[in-house]
């Protein structure tokens, strides 16, 4: 073996041992923490197309998506607002009261929050 090779060879091994070593140390998630990484895709997804729906004029649709994240993530504060402000623009009061009550619950220092809950 040439000299340049030999040392090539070391680098690249000493380089693939390393990354091995690093993948090995990476903290391997709990199927209870991707479940939980999994709702919360899934319920920003559930948002973003409610974002759309109301974009498109079809807020009925838009509440119903906010509504199936609130579902997913009732600890996540986005999907009440946006259910808040959608059920007040159809003309919902009872639900948006609700929306807002949480939303002051989860967020008690969001003024839109109280805001919208007065209204």
């Amino acid at each position: 073996m040439t000299m340049p090779f030999r040392i090539f060879r070391r680098i690249f091994l000493t380089a693939a041992l390393l990354s091995v070593a690093a993948c090995a140390t990476d903290k391997v998630p709990t199927p209870d923490e991707i479940k939980q990484d999994n709702a919360d895709s899934r319920a920003r997804q559930l948002v973003r197309v409610g974002d759309a729906s109301r974009a498109g004029g079809d807020s009925a649709s838009a509440l119903a998506f906010y509504q199936r994240a609130q579902a997913m993530r009732p600890d996540w504060d986005e999907p009440y607002r946006r259910s808040g402000e959608t059920a007040l623009a159809l003309g919902m009061a009872e639900e948006a009261a609700a929306a807002y009550t949480r939303l002051t619950a989860l967020a008690p220092g969001d003024a839109a929050a109280h805001l919208g809950l007065g209204r």
